[in-house]
Parts: C-alpha cells; structure tokens; sequence
C-alpha cells in the first residue's frame, strides 16, 4: 500500500509541475550588476575583466553575457598589424567586422563571437551568485559599448500550447536586460549612446537614442520617487508617430527632430514600464516601404522595479 502512496504522489507532482501556468512566468533578472575593471599593460593592450553580480531578488537564471564589439571599418593594419582578431574560443563573425580582441584563456563559460559580432560567455548565474573572471584583451582603449544578459529559457514543465502562444503572455524578450559598459573602442564609432532595446536594424534602432539611463531593465529602491530620461531624436523621425506607454507622459515630450529632451517621470511602487515609438519620416530607411510597419518602428521599454531591496 505504501508503494502505491508513493507512486500516486510522484505522478501527481509531475502532472502539475508540466501545467505551470505560463502567463505567471517571471524569470526576471534586472537585479543584476555589471562591472568593468580596465587596465593598461605594458605591452601597450588594454585588459578588461567584467564581474556579474545576480541579485537576490533575481527569479531567473542569466544564461548569457554578451559585449558588442562591432566595428565595419577598424584599420586593423594601421593599428595592431600583429593582433590575432579571432582569440581563444569559437569565431562564428561572417565578416570579421569587429574590433581586435583575444579572449587569452580557455575560459570554463565556452565564449566566442557571434554572427553579430558580439562576445558570448555563458553564465549559468542563479540569483546571489557572482562570475568575475570574463576577462579579454584589445589594442584599443575603452568606449561605452552596448552589452545584454539573457536569460535561460526552459519550457519543459510549462503548459506552452506548441501551436499557439498568446501575446500578453510574457517571452524572453520580457526579461532580456540590455545597457552601456565599458569595452574596446571602435576607431570610428561616434559618441557613444544608449539606442534601447529594440532588435530594430540600426538605421531604425537609432531613431531614438539616449544618454540617460543606459539600461532598459534595473531594480530601485522605495525611496526612489521617479526617473530621469534624456532621450535624443534623429534627424530622421516622424514627429507625428512619436508614442508613449503609459499615454499620460506623452505630454513631457517635444520630438522634434534632431534635438534632445530632458524628462523627469514618476514611479509607482511595483513594476513600473515606459514605452516609446516612433517611426522614420523617409519609409525607405528599409525594404519595408510601408514606414508604420514594424520594421519600420524604432520601439524601446524601459523597466523600473521600485521595490525594497533585500
């Protein structure tokens, strides 16, 4: 008879386990704090080492830690005729557009470059735990470059219709926190900004660009009453398709095109999101000629948890 408790339990357990509702999922991981530590070597390089730190209140696992290091036009001749561009790990860029880097050893969280040309480490980082050994060399001195932590995404014991996955239902795009570290320079980028979230093609991503902050997704604590925004628009922007979430605060902003805006928002206790759009005032920036389609969208969330931090 024990037995038969026994089986009739651990059947029970995994039936409801596999049937978590997944409109209830939060795998956030926006308390999470990056750092950089850079210095100058000897031999004229210039080292950095990132420290990630996953906050306790944190519910889901980083899966990943990627580093922009994009760079169309690097004179690699003209500056490190002799550096090894590829490094230690797997190079997967189709053109090897990126700035010179060497990831010196072989490091236990597998990194590599992408097909983006970003570095990839993997994390594996639960809440309260901390990796501070992602350490790379370049011939070039540091610049704001955009990073991203991804979470781990398992589907396994959820109740996912495979056919069918309603939109209110949050996504890893939900949790994915984005922002602006220190990393090797490219020769010939601009002053660096923020350009959000978005996965927009660049000449749609950089619509709306900013300053402050230059993170999409960050805990505060509850004596924290509001935001601080500057936002910088292109040259390029439809003013008429310029759009806030919530509505109310559309009204502190002045799109004009080619100009900046300073805003100061409130926040409200819990989760607290702000989302702007906008679309481009010459269609064909795309091979969307339709400029309110999607593609054509420069769209960026802002994520502030206003909650006691532990």
């Amino acid at each position: 008879m024990l037995t038969f408790i026994l089986t009739v339990f651990t059947f029970t357990t995994s039936v409801v386990a596999a049937n978590k509702d997944p409109a209830t999922r939060d795998e956030n991981i926006s308390d999470t704090s990056i750092s950089v530590l850079t210095a100058e070597l000897p031999n004229g390089l210039h080292e950095y080492t990132y420290t990630l730190t996953s906050g306790a209140l944190n519910k889901g696992k980083i899966l990943t830690f990627l580093l922009d290091i994009s760079c169309k036009d690097f004179p690699s001749n003209e500056i490190a005729p002799d550096f090894t561009t590829s490094g230690y790990g797997l190079n997967s860029s189709p053109d090897s557009h990126f700035t010179p880097v060497q990831l010196e050893v072989p490091h236990p969280y597998s990194p590599g470059i992408t097909i983006t040309n970003e570095i990839n480490w993997l994390a594996a980082l639960i809440p309260g735990g901390t990796i501070t050994d992602y350490k790379i060399t370049s011939p070039l001195p540091p610049a704001k470059r955009k990073y991203t932590l991804e979470p781990s995404w398992e589907t396994r014991w959820w109740g996912y219709d495979e056919e069918f996955i309603p939109e209110e239902w949050p996504w890893i795009d939900d949790f994915i926190v984005t922002g602006m570290i220190d990393g090797p320079s490219c020769p010939s980028d601009k002053p660096p900004v923020y350009p959000g979230n978005g996965g927009e093609a660049e000449e749609i991503s950089n619509l709306l660009t900013y300053t402050v902050p230059q993170r999409d997704r960050w805990h505060v604590n509850t004596d924290t009453d509001s935001l601080t925004l500057t936002i910088h628009y292109s040259e390029d922007i439809d003013p008429k398709t310029f759009k806030t979430e919530p509505g109310w605060a559309r009204s502190f902003f002045n799109p004009i095109p080619g100009s900046t805006d300073t805003v100061v928002l409130n926040l409200k206790k819990g989760k607290n999101l702000f989302k702007f759009s906008v679309s481009p005032i010459n269609p064909a920036v795309t091979n969307n000629k339709n400029k309110h389609h999607r593609d054509n969208v420069d769209r960026d969330v802002f994520e502030i948890r206003k909650e006691m931090k532990k």
